[in-house]
């Protein structure tokens, strides 16, 4: 349960949606590992599963992914054996918005780059 458990409201998600689909549809579904979604050898790029299936695009400034209309977005994923038909991935990047665009010429730095602690001056030794 380390892996699969049920510590975020997306992880109870795909346990009932592999639920609904081995029960209701009568194939088979599991949990994909929910392990660093970074790094040398993750077993699975949640990130990467995300750009591919259209959830979003990567950020500029920060290594999430953005929808255009969500924002920043949580994500878990199941494997199965269902036949779905696939989304693409969007065809325009979500970052960065005409408001990051904004704020960064205004202040130089976008709403990403303001909440992340290592972009700040201090940190950077400007």
């Amino acid at each position: 349960m380390e892996i699969t458990g049920y510590d975020f409201r997306e992880n109870v998600a795909i346990h009932v949606m592999c639920d609904t689909i081995e029960r209701e549809y009568g194939y088979r579904a599991l949990q994909a590992p929910s392990l660093p979604t970074s790094g040398h050898h993750p077993p699975m790029s949640m990130m990467l599963a995300a750009v591919l299936a259209g959830l979003g695009t990567r950020s500029l400034a920060a290594n999430i992914i953005l929808h255009p209309d969500y924002g920043l977005l949580y994500y878990a994923a199941l494997v199965t054996s269902l036949p779905l038909e696939p989304d693409h991935p969007l065809e325009k990047d979500a970052c960065p918005t005409p408001h990051c665009v904004q704020m960064f010429r205004e202040l130089g730095k976008t709403p990403c780059m303001a909440s992340t602690p290592a972009s700040s001056p201090e940190r950077s030794g400007r």
